[in-house]
């Protein structure tokens, strides 16, 4: 019995200690809970953080930076965002993140090598570093820009100079020049292309010149070309028009590069002239439309010329004198058959023309004109002519039609027989009288032109009637 009662005391003071120690656990997560600031404080102490950071949930965290806690404490930011200066900003990969941006620090001139680091004006990054900033082709080289290709203190790369007497050729040190280059002075230049040594060592193009396969071309711009010493435009320079030196002639203009005609006020471009179609006789009103021989263009329209008049019997008379006058009616006096009413029919104008020659074509012997009532005023068979013009006319269409000088007598047995055969041709102004029968009402064969008479069978002789306007 003692020793189970000896056994009961030890299992006893056993549990007390067990339980002493329980309660004094569960006083110490009071105290934890009590000095967290956040629910489950993780059983960190805020005095336990570092600077800079902040006591949350997790633990202590740099919200500067921590997408999950980004500017405070459960701020997270979206998904693949990062945070930069307690601020989300999208993923930036390769980059830094610097403000809101993601910069590339190695180019950034705004940020060159750091956020905020800027270059200076003139200047570019490269590198992270701040450099004067040089033309394609061109290194910055101790604050000033260098051509590693050609340069002798700066061969192929920046302070890497050649020795004396050598030159800097396509980037290497040499005693001669390569690669379709030329020694001028100290340096290998491309005469081709050099504007400085442009076809020769030192032959420099002027201002606004490029050098062109070893020749000085002025550089054009615009839509223009080089032609010469000038810049043209192809289009519409009428001295190099479509191509250099294509000149236009003159009057015409270049449009769309081709030369073109330009009619100034009151003409029109017919074919490759400037017609005026008031009074171009072969364009009269329009182009292509011609007045027939002999007539000219008035106010676009073709009209006969003013006719030749003349008063009195006239002789000997070229026929190209007759100018403004048209053959209407042209027989033999041996023959005849015309009707006189199909005679005036043809001749219809207001003016008529009776003439007479030898056979041949050649000028008329005998001729007289008048308006056309003078000339076909009916005398029936009296000896007492009608005057007109300088003219004693007599016609009636069933005995004789003829004329002589104004104020000369007639003799009419049918003709006019004064100064003919009748009379041993004795009459005054005998060569100055025209007679042809009319009996039945046509032009029969006969009688007289001129002095010459009885040519009813006579060959050759011809009468005429022209007309006018």
């Amino acid at each position: 019995m003692r020793t189970s009662a000896t056994t009961l005391r030890a299992v006893l003071a056993a549990l007390g200690a067990t339980l002493g120690a329980l309660a004094g656990c569960a006083s110490d997560e009071a105290t934890i809970a009590a000095t967290d600031g956040t629910e489950g404080g993780g059983g960190f102490d805020a005095t336990t953080c570092e600077a800079g950071q902040t006591l949350c949930r997790a633990g202590c965290i740099d919200t500067q930076v921590d997408p999950a806690n980004c500017g405070d404490c459960g701020t997270a930011c979206a998904n693949g965002a990062t945070c930069a200066g307690g601020l989300c900003a999208a993923a930036c990969d390769g980059g830094v993140v610097c403000g809101a941006d993601c910069v590339d620090v190695q180019s950034d001139p705004g940020n060159c090598g750091a956020c905020g680091s800027a270059c200076s004006t003139g200047t570019a990054c490269a590198a992270g570093q701040c450099a004067i900033a040089c033309p394609p082709g061109q290194l910055a080289c101790g604050g000033a820009c260098a051509d590693v290709s050609a340069d002798l203190a700066n061969c192929g790369a920046c302070g890497q100079a050649c020795d004396p007497g050598e030159v800097c050729s396509a980037g290497a040190c040499s005693l001669v020049c390569g690669g379709g280059t030329t020694k001028c002075g100290a340096k290998c230049v491309n005469l081709t292309s050099d504007p400085a040594n442009c076809g020769a060592c030192d032959a420099t193009c002027p201002q606004g010149y490029a050098c062109t396969a070893g020749a000085c071309q002025i550089v054009c711009g615009g839509g223009t070309t080089a032609c010469g010493d000038v810049c043209a435009d192809l289009a519409h320079d009428p001295a190099n028009c479509g191509a250099c030196a294509t000149s236009c002639p003159g009057g015409q203009v270049c449009t769309g590069g081709a030369c073109e005609l330009v009619c100034g006020a009151g003409t029109t471009k017919c074919g490759n002239a400037c017609v005026d179609p008031a009074v171009d006789p072969a364009n009269c009103g329009a182009c292509g439309k011609s007045c027939p021989g002999g007539q000219s263009c008035v106010g676009g329209a073709c009209k006969s010329p003013d006719a030749w008049w003349a008063s009195g019997v006239q002789t000997n008379v070229p026929v190209a004198q007759l100018t403004g006058w048209t053959p209407c009616y042209q027989g033999l006096y041996s023959a005849g058959g015309a009707s006189i009413a199909g005679l005036l029919a043809s001749c219809s104008k207001a003016k008529l023309l009776l003439a007479c020659r030898p056979g041949g074509g050649g000028a008329l012997a005998v001729l007289a004109m008048a308006p056309r009532g003078d000339v076909t005023f009916d005398t029936g068979s009296s000896n007492q002519p009608h005057d007109a013009n300088g003219v004693g006319w007599y016609f009636s269409g069933n005995f004789s039609w003829g004329f002589a000088p104004q104020g000369a007598a007639i003799a009419r047995n049918e003709c006019d027989t004064i100064g003919s055969s009748f009379d041993g041709y004795g009459g005054p102004q005998k060569e100055k009288r025209l007679c042809w029968h009319t009996l039945g009402g046509g032009v029969n064969p006969g009688w007289r032109c001129g002095a010459t008479d009885n040519l009813n069978v006579a060959a050759g002789w011809e009468r005429l009637v022209f007309h006018a306007d």
